[in-house]
């Protein structure tokens, strides 16, 4: 509403002058960074380096789809970007590799000059012109990004702390060049970590074990296995998801986040074994779980669901599950987590002996994209009721 009024008064003043500055400055940042990762996607075209990921900001995915071969990633919330690439190899490995990596300030750069260059031509003030103002503050906020991106620096993305692109470059040009081993590494990793979100679990597997074939490190080696082994369990091999995890237990104990991760993972696979034993060592195990990282949904449906399975008329477990449930905000649950908090309602209702409840918590997470072998488990549960 300011703006319009602003649009037809025909001139910014005061206090309004700085909001609108602010305004702009805050709706340029995201366009920015995409044509920061455009600069980068172009260059490795440009190179012959093959490009397969690019995603900007954080979840939940506005856009999440391939296109013109690239997974792209667009989140709702504002944040950097990251384009990943296969690694430079052959002659000039160097140069395209640094041609790659500045590609993205570069676009930054162009964006600030051509924006300025742009609102030169409009003979109005600025506080008397919006599309100057607006041209003015987004060469400014582009000139800002590419300074902040070449200044060399560690940023977070969701492979941990990584390098800047100046950072990059810098160590680049210092002959620090980053293996091919370790690149084409990530570039299975990332594949396998898409293949299970779209829940292609079969490719997550061989994804997810090609790149621990290529790493050493073992926080990285052990977060491989924990995926590799999560898709097992959904793609109905949860038996090799546990001689996946069960070795690793003793030494996953350093980062609490890893750890949580793994004890949830072994203990839903021990869920759909499905055995008296199993069931019981779940409990305690996704029980740590929860208790490393009591906010995650997941870990507390998942433990839902170890309680329902395995209550019987002489253990309080379905109340236990049901008190579980009622922490969580079941309207707001991603897609995933809504199907496994139904299956963990089932399992209570045919605990109690109620097949028409057990049946439609069933229909509810098949529909919602529960997967072959947590519905089984109800299946057996509904069979001898």
């Amino acid at each position: 509403m300011l703006l319009f009024v602003i649009f037809v008064r025909g001139r910014v003043r005061g206090p309004e002058l700085l909001f609108v500055i602010w305004f702009f400055f805050l709706l340029a940042q995201f366009p920015l960074v995409i044509l920061h990762e455009a600069g980068h996607l172009i260059a490795a075209r440009i190179a012959g380096v093959p490009a397969y990921a690019v995603v900007v900001g954080g979840k939940p995915w506005l856009l999440d789809r391939p296109f013109l071969g690239i997974r792209w990633r667009i989140g709702r919330y504002p944040s950097g970007g990251v384009t990943y690439h296969a690694p430079c190899e052959g002659r000039h490995a160097l140069a395209k590799d640094v041609w790659v990596t500045a590609a993205g300030p570069v676009a930054n750069l162009l964006i600030a000059v051509v924006a300025f260059a742009v609102a030169e031509t409009i003979p109005a003030e600025f506080d008397h012109s919006l599309t100057k103002l607006a041209l003015l503050v987004t060469g400014f906020a582009s000139a800002i990004q590419f300074i902040g991106n070449l200044w060399p620096r560690e940023v977070n993305s969701i492979a941990g702390r990584v390098p800047n692109d100046g950072a990059r470059i810098r160590n680049l040009l210092r002959g620090q060049i980053e293996e091919p081993r370790l690149a084409r590494g990530a570039r299975h990793y990332f594949r396998a970590w898409f293949a299970f979100e779209d829940r292609k679990f079969e490719t997550a597997v061989r994804e997810s074990a090609k790149a621990r074939a290529r790493f050493t490190e073992p926080h990285f080696v052990n977060a491989l296995t924990v995926l590799g082994a999560a898709a097992m369990s959904e793609s109905d091999d949860a038996r090799g998801a546990v001689e996946q995890l069960r070795p690793l237990l003793p030494g996953v104990d350093e980062d609490p986040g890893l750890r949580s991760t793994f004890l949830d993972n072994l203990g839903w696979a021990y869920l759909l074994l499905d055995e008296p034993e199993l069931l019981e060592s779940g409990i305690l195990l996704v029980a740590e779980a929860c208790a490393i990282a009591p906010w995650e949904e997941s870990y507390a449906i998942s433990l839902a669901c170890l309680f329902a399975a395995s209550a019987t008329a002489e253990n309080d477990r379905v109340n236990d599950a049901r008190e579980l449930l009622s922490t969580l905000r079941l309207q707001k649950l991603t897609r995933q987590n809504a199907a496994y908090a139904a299956l963990a309602q089932g399992l209570c209702a045919a605990a109690e002996g109620d097949a028409v409840v057990a049946r439609r918590h069933y229909n509810d997470a098949k529909s919602r994209g529960a997967t072959v072998a947590p519905l089984r488990l109800l299946e057996r549960r509904l069979a001898s009721i």
